[in-house]
């Protein structure tokens, strides 16, 4: 098959479409046909054939001939015409529908390029498997979540627009996890850099490629960011929904698609987030990993013993999409709990207000404070921070949503501050 938008070959290799860069399979095909009509042309005895297909085999013959290929009908194919059903999903021993879990042996004609590093066996367990994550997730109802996430990532469609965060400490097994996660995804999985997801005003000159190879994946996985990255909020809101991409490979014509990943984190830190738009908030699910292995106890050997459970691990995926249609991806508490310490460590009024509590400028109480006085004190915390302010409609709108209530005597005040006694701040009733 030749695709003229990537102007790239494929053939049909273990069970998949696969680039084949350099035509490599036909341009031998050609050479082997070719030199077959030479023996028999010799073996006729017809000179002036044999001579011909004799000259044929010359690579700039054979190279004419793969262009000449490249307009047969059966032989061009667009792009979106691969992997463009997302209930098949391609295993290393057949294809699965995910809807009915029918299996069957690989077909060409599925039209499938990109295959699990895992195959099926309904009676595979994966016990190892099993063990591990009651270890790095005690809480059943976490490890339920996670599954339910998992199981989600199979289906290549962003219906929850969910963006899953593995967070904690490091030597919480949280990277081992979403190795062994990306591994079994296999050409559905790819990693991702972190200066793909970081604000543009940090990393101006982002690569299209990096973001192409997203195209056509169900799981991007990202590991262990640097503390303080901005996160490139559109990007991400666009990546988790149903909006279309435009993005080039190397040499290759821009191309448009929709995507089908869930982006995966696994790191001690989080992306810093300055938007208050809900809807990037409600496409977070945070997993904590707290639970620290005791190096001494940690197995070298884990990741090797997980993977040897690859296909009983698969069913486990299997069960967990069983698992979302049933209860989709509604959160425990201990996932609410954490996405709201997230969202409270992003809001700049909050932690300004708890830093000046902290250090004792600011007081809770019945009182009131002058607005004015309260937003130029959250101005001296931004500069001292090195933060950006908000502006003052956008810090009164934090505020209001932190159930503070702006009441009007002859200049306008907060309701339930106090400047501190003794702070030397003037502006508190």
């Amino acid at each position: 098959r030749y695709i003229p938008v990537r102007g790239k070959w494929m053939v049909f290799e273990d069970g998949q479409w696969v680039v084949d860069h350099q035509a490599t399979a036909l341009r031998e095909a050609i050479s082997l046909h070719t030199h077959r009509l030479w023996a028999e042309a010799e073996k006729a005895g017809d000179e002036k054939a044999a001579k011909y297909f004799h000259g044929c085999l010359s690579e700039a013959r054979i190279t004419c001939a793969i262009k000449m290929m490249r307009g047969r009908p059966g032989v061009v194919s667009k792009a979106e015409e691969f992997d463009a059903r997302p209930n098949e999903l391609n295993l290393a021993n057949g294809t699965i529908d995910l809807e009915t879990l029918e299996f069957h042996e690989h077909r060409p004609d599925d039209m499938l390029s990109k295959q699990m590093a895992c195959g099926y066996d309904p009676e595979a367990i994966a016990p190892r498997w099993d063990q591990y994550l009651k270890e790095v997730l005690p809480d059943p109802e976490m490890r339920d979540f996670l599954q339910r996430v998992v199981g989600y990532s199979l289906t290549g469609e962003p219906v929850e627009r969910a963006l899953a965060i593995l967070h904690g400490p490091s030597g919480t097994g949280k990277s081992r996890f979403i190795e062994t996660l990306t591994t079994l995804f296999g050409t559905y999985g790819t990693t991702a850099a972190d200066s793909l997801f970081r604000s543009k005003r940090e990393a101006p000159t982002g690569p299209s490629n990096d973001l192409n190879d997203l195209r056509g994946a169900r799981l991007a996985s990202v590991s262990e960011l640097d503390s303080g990255i901005k996160m490139d909020e559109a990007l991400v809101k666009r990546l988790t929904g149903f909006d279309s991409i435009t993005s080039r490979g190397l040499y290759e014509e821009n191309q448009t698609w929709r995507p089908q990943c869930v982006i995966w984190l696994a790191t001690n830190h989080h992306f810093r987030i300055s938007s208050d738009d809900g809807a990037i908030w409600r496409r977070i699910k945070v997993i904590p990993f707290t639970q620290v292995i005791d190096p001494a106890a940690e197995d070298p050997q884990i990741l090797k013993k997980l993977l040897a459970e690859r296909d009983g691990i698969f069913n486990w995926m299997l069960e967990g999409l069983k698992k979302y249609r049933e209860r989709r991806l509604v959160q425990p508490e201990g996932a609410l709990s954490a996405l709201d310490t997230y969202k409270s460590e992003q809001d700049p009024v909050r932690q300004f207000l708890d830093d000046l509590m902290a250090d004792g400028r600011l007081e809770w109480g019945d009182h009131l404070t002058e607005c004015v006085t309260v937003f130029r004190l959250y101005q001296e915390w931004s500069r001292d921070e090195g933060e950006l302010p908000l502006g003052k409609q956008r810090f009164n709108r934090r505020m209001e949503a932190l159930k503070f209530e702006r009441v009007k005597r002859s200049k306008w005040h907060w309701r339930g501050l106090r400047l501190a006694e003794g702070s030397g701040i003037m502006g508190t009733m």
